[in-house]
């Protein structure tokens, strides 16, 4: 579909769990708007729930790449945007762009969580797996991954 071929090059497990109101205000989970940067700008990220998620659950909450502009841009408030949230279940696949669309991980309600997995796909000449994507696995997740991608040893998927 985007016309380009991806390399595997993270892979994480989230789980969310309920903040405060009193303290929503604090940096706990990705729980601002923000754009994922610095990633190559035709970086994709899927989402695989691992259970039903609905609004209680807090899923993750996207703004459509147009009215992230205008937020940006335009100084448009963002309470007036769209926000698109991704709720769904078992066999549900989220594809996202999510380095030119706002986004934040949603505040599920006390005694909910939200259980995703989460697979960066960045261009390639070829399909491929980061070799060291089990590695990668237990650290944060990877800044600067055009760059540092360069360096890594790949492995070909046929």
């Amino acid at each position: 579909q985007t016309g380009f071929k991806y390399s595997i090059d993270y892979f994480g497990a989230y789980q969310n769990f309920a903040v405060p109101e009193k303290e929503e205000d604090k940096p706990f989970f990705a729980n601002h708007y923000h754009l994922d940067k610095p990633c190559s700008k035709n970086m994709l990220k899927i989402f695989i729930p691992m259970a039903e998620l609905e609004m209680s659950d807090g899923p993750l909450e996207v703004i459509d790449i147009n009215q992230t502009e205008q937020y940006l841009f335009k100084k448009k408030n963002i309470e007036d945007a769209e926000i698109s949230y991704l709720v769904g279940g078992l066999g549900d696949v989220f594809l996202c762009k999510l380095n030119v669309c706002l986004h934040k991980a949603g505040n599920p309600i006390k005694g909910h969580t939200t259980n995703l997995i989460m697979i960066q796909l960045n261009p390639s000449r070829k399909w491929h797996l980061n070799a060291n994507i089990y590695q990668r696995q237990f650290k944060l997740e990877p800044k600067f991954t055009s760059l540092t991608n360069k360096f890594v040893k790949r492995i070909v998927i046929n």
